[in-house]
């Protein structure tokens, strides 16, 4: 057969169908994708949400956790860390209070004294001193033969001796000799080792022979002046030819001291341009070692006035009564003596050794205890002469019981010049019948405001 020219090949059926389908399946392959496509595009679109929901839930927790990673740090810089929430307090019972013993306090050693080394001047028996010292237990005695220093040395011809001067005026030398001088010189005594602090009274030796005039001394501790708090540093001597007539050897007081530290004591006089009658003899010192307790005794004393102190121990005391020695810290040298139950025959007389300035003179007795409510006269005797107080209370009176460790002034008495510019002066006191009970006799105090020295 022929085929005509430019006419169309046909393709044979079956390789047509196979190349390209047929409307009808072409339709049915479109309508089986799009059922496809349509039933994939929902859970795609579910996987998509879900991943967008939990891409969103983690950007959340993240964000929240960057946030409190930095805003906690700003708030705690900016307004500080939160107060925490106060919460109601839990009741804690409290303990048991069990009671304990006491325990029994432990006593604490006081620190051992300083051992002070004794003294080879030492004279341990007060009743082996002569002349007496009142009062004293013990002292220490500084002679001229060891602890003196004379100058010039007595070597020199200025000076003689007591052997030469009983040669010479016909009595017996003293045990304790001495020496004497019209000439210029000075005179010190000095201890050998320190002496325990506390207060220590000093006298000077006042020779019955060869010794005349007024001598000023000067007290000094390792070079260190000291002053007293009692007394003057200063000696009138007697004389066996002048008033008051002398007797027998003297010692003279220059006054009460307190050592606090340790040094070596040493007391000092100097003298020049003696006159008439003027001599200087040079023989002991004597130190007394005084209770701690005169420090209260003489703070209750005013000090605007000069000061002189005597003890019963160099009273004179007269009564056919019962007279007893008594011990306290609240008497002058922690004793005094009492008579019990004293009649009118009572009587204690305190003298005092040196005369005393002219001028307005306050009396006080030393009142340790009271006991009941005896009756007492008192008296001051000046120069031989009995005075009228001239204030203060009777000198009749009973001792008070508030007296009772204390300073009791019996008034003020005026010593004229008329007397003397220096006087003697004592004070009695009578016992009375008025009043029962006890006489205290302990120290006197004589308080001076001199009219003229």
């Amino acid at each position: 057969m022929d085929i005509p020219p430019n006419a169309p090949e046909e393709t044979p059926e079956i390789e047509r169908s196979a190349a390209e389908p047929n409307q009808d399946q072409q339709a049915e392959t479109t309508d089986s994708i799009d059922e496809t496509a349509q039933t994939a595009a929902p859970e795609r679109a579910r996987w998509i949400d879900t991943l967008v929901w939990l891409a969103s839930f983690l950007g959340v927790i993240l964000a929240a956790a960057l946030a409190v990673w930095f805003i906690r740090p700003l708030r705690y810089d900016v307004i500080g860390p939160p107060t925490a929430t106060p919460q109601p307090p839990t009741s804690t019972p409290l303990p048991t209070n069990t009671p304990e013993p006491t325990a029994t306090a432990t006593q604490t050693p006081l620190p051992t004294p300083t051992a002070y080394p004794a003294s080879s001047y030492l004279v341990p028996d007060g009743d082996a001193i002569y002349p007496a010292l009142p009062g004293a237990i013990d002292a220490v005695i500084l002679n001229d033969d060891r602890a003196l220093t004379p100058v010039p040395d007595f070597a020199n011809p200025q000076w003689s001796s007591s052997d030469i001067i009983a040669s010479q005026l016909g009595f017996t030398p003293p045990s304790d000799g001495f020496h004497a001088t019209y000439g210029n010189g000075s005179a010190t005594w000095q201890m050998d080792v320190p002496l325990a602090p506390g207060f220590y009274e000093v006298h000077v030796l006042d020779t019955l022979n060869s010794s005349y005039g007024r001598l000023n001394f000067t007290l000094s501790l390792d070079g260190s002046p000291l002053m007293p708090v009692l007394g003057q540093p200063m000696v009138d001597y007697w004389s066996s030819q002048f008033e008051p007539v002398q007797t027998s050897d003297l010692w003279h007081s220059i006054g009460i001291y307190f050592i606090d530290r340790d040094g070596i004591l040493a007391v000092n006089t100097t003298w020049q341009n003696l006159e008439g009658l003027e001599v200087v003899a040079v023989d002991r010192v004597a130190l007394t070692r005084l209770p701690d307790s005169v420090y209260a005794l003489l703070s209750e004393l005013p000090r605007d006035r000069r000061t002189y102190i005597i003890d019963d121990a160099a009273a004179k005391i007269e009564t056919n009564s019962t007279l007893v020695d008594e011990n306290s810290t609240l008497a002058w040298g922690d004793r005094y003596q009492v008579m019990i139950n004293p009649g009118t025959d009572a009587k204690a007389t305190w003298t005092f050794q040196d005369p005393i300035p002219a001028g307005t003179v306050e009396v006080l007795v030393r009142i340790p205890e009271v006991n009941g409510d005896a009756q007492a006269a008192f008296r001051l005797i000046a120069g031989g002469t009995e005075l009228q107080p001239t204030s203060g209370a009777s000198p009749i009176q009973a001792i008070p019981a508030e007296s009772s460790g204390k300073w009791l002034s019996l008034g003020t008495w005026d010593v004229p010049l008329g007397l003397g510019t220096r006087v003697m002066i004592s004070v009695e006191m009578q016992g009375l019948d008025a009043g029962s009970g006890d006489l205290v006799v302990d120290a006197l105090a004589l308080m001076v405001a001199p009219t003229l020295e």
